[in-house]
């Protein structure tokens, strides 16, 4: 139910279904046993759900990530700028 409501597809959360149980069973060691399995098995296939977005739909994080690093750049030409200024 996690990785559907996160994908919108059945296939595709089908899919992340099975990748999270793979990665839950190659991790079992990391297992904290004062946590329920059920939780950490769909906090695994929530993580595996926005991965899968990610890896999907590159532009729509890449303009976020370009639009930081713009602003970032007017900041520090900004700052150049009244360093340069006194």
């Amino acid at each position: 139910m996690a990785a559907i409501s996160i994908l919108n597809n059945p296939a595709d959360a089908e899919e992340v279904a099975q990748e999270a149980v793979l990665k839950a069973f190659s991790n079992l060691a990391r297992f904290r046993s004062e946590a329920k399995f059920s939780t950490w098995l769909i906090q695994i296939t929530i993580n595996e759900a926005r991965l899968k977005l990610r890896k999907d739909r590159p532009h729509l994080y890449e303009s976020v990530a370009q639009f930081f690093s713009l602003t970032r750049k007017r900041s520090m030409v900004r700052i150049h700028s009244a360093y340069h200024h006194f």
